[in-house]
């Protein structure tokens, strides 16, 4: 295989800090940590919603039409 495939298919430290940092930051600010605890429960949701997919749309550890889907699934629960 060519460098270049290799580096495409790779997983880098961006993948894995975005799959570690993007679960953390949806529950920090769905149970409302830091300055979210005002906010309704259904915003805090949205917005941890909201985190993750920024999180895991910058560094890419799943597809970008898989991080797309998430609200499809997240907000109906």
């Amino acid at each position: 295989m060519s460098e270049e495939h290799e580096q495409a298919t790779a997983f880098g430290i961006r993948q894995w800090v975005g799959t570690v940092v993007g679960p953390i930051l949806f529950v920090a600010v769905g149970l409302g940590l830091g300055t979210f605890d005002d906010l309704p429960f259904a915003a805090r949701w949205s917005g941890a919603v909201v985190a993750l997919m920024a999180t895991w749309w910058m560094t890419e550890p799943i597809p970008l039409w898989a991080t797309a889907c998430i609200p499809l699934v997240a907000y109906p629960l």
